[in-house]
């Protein structure tokens, strides 16, 4: 069985990696949105495309370079304030 921790953890990371595919795809192919929003069904998406689902108990931060080449992705659960960011300049993912 997973410690609470380790599961709120891989939760984290798998909504990282979900989001962080379709943005390096928006990136790859025409460029990253200059900025996201959560419909009231948690579904993310910019002007141009639709990524993926945040859960109610997350939080998103995104952060685009200037330029738009390059981002920081932090989701957070709210209720335990851990989180996991991902820097595609690095393409690291960070857990905090």
């Amino acid at each position: 069985m997973t410690a609470p921790a380790g599961q709120f953890r891989a939760n984290l990371r798998h909504v990282t990696f979900a989001l962080g595919v379709g943005l390096n795809f928006s990136r790859d192919h025409g460029g990253l949105p200059e900025g996201l929003a959560i419909g009231t069904d948690g579904t993310i998406s910019s002007a141009t495309a639709t990524y993926s689902k945040l859960p109610a108990d997350m939080h998103l931060s995104y952060l685009p370079t200037p330029d738009r080449a390059a981002y920081k992705l932090t989701i957070t659960d709210v209720e335990s304030g851990m989180a996991v960011s991902y820097d595609s300049v690095l393409n690291q993912v960070v857990d905090h």
